[in-house]
């Protein structure tokens, strides 16, 4: 609109140098408009040959890593660029990656962004859109850089060591400390070699150390199948899951302190490294459900999942690394978006379980309508546990969240179902360290 505003300003004092004869006007006139034309082939030229570029190692993630990648601005002209702008589209949280930069004749530069995954889902990777114009400000021109790439977060994995989970009724349910013949994934120990054991189970590193034959002792394979149902109905959740928590910054040495660590936002790890999560039950839900499923597949167990959000999901049981990572998937984009109450849920999809099968439910609901329901699924012989997040500590402004979750937890322990019990402000290893009531759990 500035270079029409000046062209239209040129032909109006060309107009009046017409009407009244002054030199002056037509050179005033002639000055505006080869400014303005001069401005518009600068602009339109300071494009040409400008490509960029970005690059990263890494496209999946888990929240709290750190996303790197570089750009690189190309002039592949003979012509210098006096300025250019690179604004970037992408989505991610917090990631700033827009720069101005002047390039000389046959000159590229690059710069690097380092942004820390705070929010699980998937975003977009631009596009990027150049920006160009004259000195005088008159002109600005666009082009759209239309690749695009996709970075999924993964939700967080805890370590959740501490964690006490209840056997099932069947053989091969816990750690049975039981010899098996067979190979399993449990390795027991090292014992001597005696004859007619197969070669294929020698430790040929302790054979050296030892100087004799030593094999491998392997447990009874688990083989119930542990279900995690996490409650995604929306009506039951508090907290804003889009709110960034506040994370504080480390000392010099890399250190947090104690004030750091009892934040409100705190879950932690074992590696002493704070996890910090929005405030809200959904994500706490939903990273207790990846840190479930990673101890659990860990060890070798089948693990499947159930859960009712925006769609409902349910990922049959299965061990290995691949199932962690559908699991993971899976949760990287469920939503607490579901309007079906737990204990609809849990009728609905108790046909999946049989007396080999382990539940785990987490949820932040406080009706004790739903313990009804565990509680007769229990009494069909299936060791069930609950992990309940307590929805009143996750009150937000504008919410106000009066139900307390001990009375849930209080019909759990006259059901005979252990609960573990999960606030706001407590870091979660330490919270499922503790079980409320209930049998005694196999650690």
């Amino acid at each position: 609109m500035n270079g029409i505003r000046l062209l239209a300003a040129a032909a109006f004092v060309f107009f009046l140098a017409l009407a009244t004869g002054l030199h002056p006007l037509y050179f005033l006139a002639y000055v505006l408009a080869l400014v303005t034309l001069g401005s518009l082939v600068w602009a339109r030229l300071n494009l040409r040959g400008v490509t960029i570029s970005r690059a990263a190692h890494h496209y999946t993630l888990q929240m709290g890593q750190v996303y790197e990648e570089s750009l690189t601005l190309h002039n592949d002209s003979k012509f210098p660029k006096i300025w250019v702008e690179a604004r970037d589209r992408s989505n991610l949280p917090g990631h700033r990656t827009s720069c101005v930069v002047s390039l000389g004749s046959q000159q590229k530069k690059t710069w690097r962004v380092r942004t820390v995954c705070r929010q699980r889902g998937v975003y977009r990777l631009g596009p990027v859109v150049l920006v160009t114009g004259d000195p005088f400000g008159l002109f600005r021109f666009l082009r759209r850089q239309t690749e695009e790439r996709e970075l999924l977060v993964y939700p967080p994995i805890l370590d959740l060591a501490a964690f006490g989970l209840p056997a099932s009724e069947l053989t091969g349910s816990s750690n049975r400390r039981s010899r098996s013949f067979n190979i399993t994934p449990l390795a027991a120990g090292l014992r001597q070699y005696v004859a007619g054991d197969p070669y294929n189970r020698i430790h040929w590193a302790a054979t050296a150390r030892q100087q004799q034959l030593m094999v491998k002792e392997f447990e009874i394979d688990p083989t119930t199948d542990i279900w995690i149902v996490l409650d995604m109905q929306g009506a039951a959740q508090a907290g804003n899951p889009n709110l960034l928590p506040q994370v504080p910054r480390p000392d010099k040495a890399g250190r947090y302190s104690d004030e750091a660590r009892r934040s409100i936002d705190f879950a932690g790890d074992s590696t002493g490294q704070p996890i910090y999560l929005p405030p809200s039950t959904e994500e706490y839900g939903v990273a207790l459900a990846s840190s479930l499923a990673a101890r659990l597949i860990a060890e070798g167990r089948n693990v499947g999942m159930i859960s009712w959000g925006q769609h409902h999901e349910v990922l049959s049981s299965d061990r290995g690394a691949r199932q962690l990572q559908r699991i993971l998937r899976s949760l990287a984009v469920l939503r607490a978006q579901g309007t079906t109450p737990l204990n609809e849920v849990l009728t609905a999809e108790s046909n999946r379980f049989g007396r080999n099968s382990t539940l785990i439910v987490i949820t932040a609901n406080g009706d004790e309508q739903w313990v009804k329901t565990l509680a007769g699924i229990s009494g069909r012989g299936i060791r069930s546990a609950v992990v309940q997040i307590e929805r009143s500590t996750f009150n937000v402004q504008g919410e106000h969240h009066q139900d307390n979750s001990m009375f849930v937890v209080a019909a759990l322990a006259a059901a005979n179902i252990p609960s573990y019990l999960v606030k706001r402000g407590t870091p979660i290893n330490l919270s499922l360290a503790q079980g409320l009531g209930g049998v005694k759990v196999i650690r």
